[in-house]
């Protein structure tokens, strides 16, 4: 007898349900074949084949001892690892599995086809998972084809894209007599198989034309894990919940100011956005940027507008027809706001997280704040880059960068929700009564005609009754419920301490530190313990620390626009969108300006709130002032006195150009004047030609005009009125009389 059919006459009922019984493990020995079972990376997948090998053997006993049929044999051994093992023990699988365990053959499918290898009766490799018995030709071990499986799920971007959706196509490229990787082509498999190439779609269903292994849960077997496939198809931006090693930051020595970041959002609600007299008023959809302390979580300040619809160019720095959003402008005024009324930190460097998209600011703008208030900037984009590859993920909120403000804006849709008129975020939460963000529902069409009438018949806003709060009304909405966050307690944000308080007889609470220091502390008081609010840890953290808040006269030019200049023809010009390019030139500047031509974004440039000048400062760290160069403006047509001086202005300046460029081109000219004459001498023999006498005369009277011209600058106003009653220029036509030309000759 064999050492194998010895091990299976001595199997016992199975001492322990996780599948550890010494005969299991005794027939594993004994087949020759253990290395397979030791290969098997996972305890589980070992355990599983211990659990199941031992199942068999005891089915085995059970038919072979007890007299039972197969049936009963496979209910009792199935009910009895079922409490332990939910999934794969069940009286079908134990049964179906045990089928092959005597005669031999082979696993089904998800569709109940044969496939895969073909394993001999009491072959206990039959429960190793994925077992293909080394073969190089099997799915899971044909690395080319595996690899071709996984770019096919790499193409699409559906997340739920399983092992049935890359099957189809896979059999699309089979059938079409592509070239399979570690397959070959459908001619060549039929070609080793001894048959002819199927034809017709009822082909696809029939599986001797389709290679073994190639089945729907096979191929998802074949995908990566998780994270890689969320990478393949998403992206980085959509991994950062599915990365294994992740880094957790403490931000408990954060010190106020230190980290701000802004962030902005579009809310889920429509209101009325009053336009000014004699202008009909809009519905818009609200948005804000918002300030956050990164240290206590307190919301710094926001900033709230409509996106209103411009109705002429130029309005809002825009074209009709285009839509008001946040600008360069916009942060640049915010900034300096926060930092005027909150200062900046002496004790500490501060710094500014910003985003790519619309709480951003320009090259310039930054470069300015680093030069004159030491702030350091930086963007989500190139922050959560470094850090995500280093494994960063922020618990608590959105699961990178900006998770300290996003984890906020929850709280605020969530509530706004209860406001009227508010919209849904998908199209599938739409109201259809209301609409959504591009599409109006009846009560939006409503309110939109509601507006129009009223401001056809001149009616105030204050008269109507809307559906929808006004932007006034949902500013401050949004005030206080900033307030609530600022001062919530039943929160688990990481860094904030706990306090102690305790409620005094006439209601007023005071903390544990309040009470000590005044004396207030009984036996028998009874205190309770919360959470700090981000206020208060604010307040505690600032407190002994130096905070410096500039005059608003030093923040001023902060404020201005300004932008890379690049000089050309000695002036500055800055194009605008459906307005008049902005053009900065005076004779005082030009100048100083001549060095800096085409030299581009040389210069930095801070144009003036009533855009008179612009002050020119150079582009790098020195940060030097250059000149201030006035506006040139457009001239009123009907104003002849400011023509008349703008046109002096202009000929002066174009005069000096002139003069300048003919003292460089002085001897040049002197060697083609010298030039001409000797060739007229010599092709006309001294004659003068109709076009060059012409030339002559002008040339002389123009010598005249500048000599009488020059006379008159040094004489006294009554010697010149004299002179010019007295003069008469008679002019004389030049006589071509006596000359002898041919028009045929050669000039």
């Amino acid at each position: 007898m064999s050492q194998l059919a010895t091990v299976r006459n001595q199997s016992s009922a199975i001492s322990h349900p996780t599948g550890t019984a010494s005969c299991a493990i005794d027939y594993i020995r004994v087949s020759g074949e253990s290395h397979h079972y030791h290969d098997l990376k996972k305890e589980r997948d070992r355990v599983d084949v211990r659990t199941k090998l031992q199942a068999m053997l005891d089915i085995d006993r059970l038919i072979t001892e007890q007299r039972m049929t197969k049936k009963q044999a496979v209910s009792i051994t199935s009910a009895r690892l079922k409490p332990y093992h939910p999934r794969g023990y069940s009286a079908s699988i134990l049964g179906n599995l045990h089928t092959i365990w005597k005669k031999g053959g082979q696993k089904q499918d998800a569709r109940g086809h044969k496939t895969g290898t073909i394993y001999a009766p009491g072959d206990w490799k039959l429960f190793i998972p994925n077992y293909n018995n080394g073969a190089d030709d099997s799915a899971l071990n044909n690395k080319p084809f595996v690899a071709h499986i996984r770019s096919l799920f790499a193409d699409t971007t559906r997340p739920d894209a399983s092992g049935n959706a890359v099957r189809e196509r896979l059999l699309d490229q089979w059938f079409a007599g592509e070239h399979i990787p570690g397959y070959g082509t459908l001619h060549q498999f039929c070609a080793r198989a001894g048959r002819p190439v199927p034809e017709g779609y009822l082909a696809r269903g029939r599986p001797e034309n389709i290679p073994g292994g190639w089945s729907a849960k096979n191929i998802h077997r074949m995908l990566p894990d998780t994270a890689t496939r969320t990478f393949l198809q998403r992206g980085e931006h959509a991994t950062h919940s599915h990365w294994g090693d992740q880094l957790l930051r403490d931000r408990s020595n954060l010190m106020p100011m230190q980290l701000l970041t802004f962030d902005d959002v579009d809310f889920d609600i429509k209101v009325v956005q009053p336009m000014g007299p004699g202008r009909q008023d809009q519905v818009v959809r609200p948005k804000a940027i918002f300030a956050l302390d990164v240290s206590n979580g307190m919301i710094i300040d926001f900033f709230i507008l409509g996106s209103i619809r411009r109705t002429y160019d130029g309005q809002e720095g825009g074209k009709a027809g285009t839509s008001r959003a946040f600008n360069h402008a916009d942060m640049r005024w915010f900034l300096a706001k926060i930092i005027e009324e909150q200062g900046i930190p002496q004790d500490w460097q501060m710094s500014i997280l910003l985003e790519k998209a619309a709480a951003s600011m320009s090259s310039a703008d930054k470069h300015i704040f680093e030069q004159e208030l030491g702030i350091r900037f930086d963007t989500t984009g190139h922050v959560r880059q470094r850090l995500t590859n280093s494994g960063f993920v922020e618990h608590g909120g959105m699961p990178w960068q900006k998770g300290w403000i996003e984890a906020y804006f929850r709280g605020f849709h969530t509530r706004t929700n209860h406001l009227p008129m508010t919209i849904g975020r998908r199209y599938d939460l739409t109201d259809g009564r209301i609409g959504g963000a591009n599409k109006m529902g009846s009560q939006e069409h409503y309110l939109v005609g509601l507006l129009k009438k009223a401001h056809e018949q001149n009616i105030p806003l204050e008269k109507l009754k809307l559906p929808a709060l006004t932007m006034d009304e949902f500013s401050s909405f949004v005030a206080y419920y900033v307030n609530v966050l600022n001062w919530r307690t039943n929160h688990n944000l990481q860094g904030f301490a706990e306090i102690s308080e305790t409620r005094l007889d006439d209601g007023t609470w005071v903390t544990f530190e309040q009470a000590r220091q005044a004396d207030l502390i009984e036996d028998g008081m009874h205190f309770t313990r919360r959470m700090e609010s981000p206020i208060e840890c604010y307040r505690r953290k600032i407190k002994g620390h130096r905070m410096h808040k500039p005059h608003p006269y030093e923040l001023a030019h902060l404020r201005l626009d300004k932008k890379p200049i690049t000089v050309t023809a000695s002036r500055v010009s800055i194009t605008r969108t459906g307005q008049d390019p902005l053009i900065f030139r005076d004779e005082q500047s030009a100048e100083a300006l001549t060095q800096w031509n085409g030299k581009k974004k040389a210069l930095l440039g801070f144009i003036s709130a009533d855009e008179s000048c612009i002050h020119l400062f150079t582009n790098d760290d020195a940060f030097t002032h250059i000149c201030s160069p006035r506006r040139v403006g457009r001239v009123d047509m009907t104003d002849q006195h400011a023509l008349d001086v703008r046109m002096g202005e202009v000929h002066r300046s174009r005069t000096k150009t002139r003069d300048f460029a003919a003292q460089i081109a002085a001897p040049q000219e002197a060697r083609l004047s010298e030039m001409r004459e000797h060739n007229q001498e010599i092709l006309l023999g001294g004659r003068l030609s109709p076009a060059a006498a012409d030339i002559q005369t002008a040339t002389a009277k123009q010598a005249a005009d500048d000599a009488r011209e020059a006379q008159m600058r040094n004489m006294p106003g009554d010697e010149v009125e004299s002179l010019l009653h007295d003069e008469s220029t008679t002019e004389q036509e030049p006589d071509y009389a006596d000359a002898e030309w041919d028009s045929s000759e050669l000039l």
